[in-house]
């Protein structure tokens, strides 16, 4: 999970940077201080949804946008970083996702296994 939050700190100091955007700018958009975005950044700290969600929206980019790092494998690193999270934040994320995910009748491992069983 160390790893994850550190690509995650990155990818967030990255698109900061690239909307000229300063940490306290941030901070103060998403209502953190400057040490708590700092933390965020070097990966010290892990965001709740909420704080991810947020931190997307100040800087205008998608949530897949802040967890889409060089490399990433997003269900891996979504999952990594969701691992430890109160059961709140995962309803809320459950909710988001259901909300902006193409819905499927039956998850693959479900059809795989009624394919499996015929």
């Amino acid at each position: 999970m160390i790893q994850a939050l550190k690509l995650l700190g990155q990818r967030i100091r990255e698109l900061r940077k690239q909307r000229n955007m300063k940490v306290a700018d941030l901070a103060k958009a998403v209502d953190l201080s400057e040490a708590q975005i700092y933390s965020i950044e070097i990966g010290r700290y892990g965001p709740t949804f909420a704080t991810l969600t947020n931190i997307a929206h100040a800087l205008r980019v998608s949530l897949v946008d802040v967890v889409n790092w060089t490399g990433a494998h997003i269900r891996f690193d979504l999952i990594e970083l969701m691992r430890e999270a109160p059961i709140e934040v995962l309803a809320e994320v459950k909710e988001f996702l259901l909300q902006r995910l193409p819905h499927q009748a039956e998850p693959p491992q479900a059809q795989a296994t009624k394919a499996a069983r015929k």
